[in-house]
């Protein structure tokens, strides 16, 4: 990725429901502060060597990264 949005990113991986982590250097995911149900929540699957990046809709389980912003 090149960061020519200005969307500074570190690929943190992220965790499996049953605690593995996995990806770390190659993507990440956010969550999104919106829920689709009690047990999921869209986030937004970022993808390192190939720049791309797509919502989807996960279960609150797992584990994904959080970015605060200052308004």
């Amino acid at each position: 990725a090149t960061n020519e949005s200005g969307f500074s990113f570190i690929p943190g991986g992220s965790r499996t429901e049953s605690g593995f982590y996995s990806f770390v250097g190659f993507s990440g995911s956010l969550w999104s502060s919106t829920s689709s149900s009690t047990s999921n929540a869209f986030g937004l699957m970022l993808h390192y060597y190939s720049g791309t990046a797509y919502s989807e809709n996960f279960g609150k389980q797992k584990g994904y990264s959080v970015r605060c912003l200052k308004d």
